[in-house]
């Protein structure tokens, strides 16, 4: 077998996890991006989704499971969750724990993802790099992390444009279309009407996002500003 370069994708917010760093010393190359979707891509087209066992029983009771399931499926012709560390020690953090097993079951059946258990961020790394290898063996190096899935409703893609926002899901995006009839109508919306939808934390992500200039220069309207500080002098 010819010698090759494996490259995995990795979202910034799986360094802190030790994961990428152990891939670089099994001598994968490790390029770091903020991936919308997935924690890792092994291959064009390849999503894979890593949740501790602390994190997988926290993401099933606030739904984040379901809408990164099916965000995966969307995006990805094929679709990995790895599940790391010791299933025994969900009785630490749910008092009933077949409940994960069947959302786990539920997840794998309706979104039709490859299920991985590993031990430790070791044994995790080492399986990435084992599916990498396989996935990009005699294909192209170079790998797509752009690929849009098929839409071919005007809703459908309106809700795959909205889900490119910062922390809005499919659920989410629904939400916002019933709520605007337009997507005008929510992109000019004023930062008070966005918290109706989004809540205040996803609403000044996003109207920050909207109503920044990409080149840094400050806007003439400090709408959100204002809207801040006034705000806060009526809290206090």
């Amino acid at each position: 077998m010819s010698y090759f370069v494996v490259r995995i994708y990795v979202d910034v917010r799986e360094k802190a996890s030790g994961v990428p760093d152990r891939l670089g010393l099994l001598g994968v190359t490790v390029i770091v991006r903020q991936l919308t979707v997935a924690d890792y891509v092994l291959a064009e087209g390849v999503g894979l989704e890593r949740k501790s066992v602390r994190d997988l029983a926290s993401s099933v009771f606030d739904g984040r499971l379901f809408d990164q399931a099916e965000r995966l499926s969307e995006s990805y012709r094929k679709a990995f969750l790895l599940i790391e560390g010791d299933l025994g020690l969900l009785e630490r953090y749910v008092s009933n724990f077949k409940a994960i097993d069947l959302a786990v079951a539920s997840v794998v059946a309706d979104y039709d993802l490859r299920l991985v258990y590993s031990r430790d961020q070791e044994e995790s790394a080492q399986i990435l790099k084992k599916l990498a290898e396989k996935l990009q063996e005699g294909r192209a190096s170079n790998i797509s992390l752009h690929s849009k899935p098929k839409l071919s409703t005007l809703r459908e893609k309106q809700l795959y444009l909205l889900q490119s926002l910062p922390n809005v899901g499919p659920k989410l995006s629904q939400r916002i279309l019933d709520r605007f009839p337009t997507l005008a109508e929510f992109f000019e919306a004023p930062l008070p009407k966005l918290e109706e939808v989004l809540g205040r934390a996803k609403a000044e992500e996003v109207f920050k996002l909207l109503h920044s200039s990409s080149k840094g220069k400050r806007d003439s309207n400090n709408s959100l500003l204002d809207y801040l500080e006034s705000s806060k002098d009526e809290g206090g």
